[in-house]
C-alpha cells in the first residue's frame, strides 16, 4: 500500500504517528501491524537506509495479560529521541491495535491498556480463538 492508502485505511494520526517514529505500517486483515524500520529496495533487496534511524526502546513494563484463556501481549515503545511512548496491544494471532495518542511514561501507557481491557473485555483485542 501506498501513503495514501495507508492513511485512508488507518487514518491519518496512526500512519503519521508510526512515520515518525521511523515505522513502516502494513495491513495484516483489519488490523494495524507495525512493521520493522523502512528500507529502501530499488528492486533488489532490502538495503538498509543510508541515514541512520533511532532505535526503539522497549519498556521494561511490557507484558502479556491472559484471560479466560485469551492472551494479549501489551507492548510500549519510543524512539530514542523521542520521549511520548507509543502503546500497542497485540493479539495471539499478530494483529494489534495501536493507540492514537501517545503517553508522558510508560506507566501510563500500562494503565491505559488495563483500563481498556476491563472496560471492553480482552476480547475486544482478540476476536478470534486461538486454534
Amino acid at each position: 500500500m501506498n501513503s495514501r492508502e495507508m492513511t485512508e485505511r488507518f487514518g491519518a494520526t496512526e500512519y503519521q504517528g508510526a512515520a515518525e517514529a521511523g515505522l513502516r505500517l502494513s495491513a495484516a486483515g483489519s488490523s494495524l501491524a507495525v512493521g520493522s524500520p523502512r528500507m529502501s529496495t530499488g528492486g533488489s533487496p532490502p538495503v538498509a537506509m543510508t541515514e541512520a534511524e533511532p532505535e526503539l526502546v522497549n519498556s521494561p513494563l511490557e507484558r502479556e495479560v491472559t484471560i479466560n484463556g485469551t492472551t494479549v501481549k501489551i507492548c510500549m515503545y519510543r524512539s530514542e529521541v523521542e520521549t511520548g511512548w507509543i502503546l500497542e496491544v497485540e493479539d495471539h494471532l499478530g494483529g494489534s491495535t495501536v493507540w492514537d495518542d501517545r503517553f508522558a511514561t510508560d506507566k501510563e501507557a500500562l494503565d491505559a491498556a488495563m483500563a481498556a481491557i476491563e472496560e471492553g473485555g480482552i476480547e475486544s483485542f482478540a476476536h478470534a480463538t486461538a486454534s
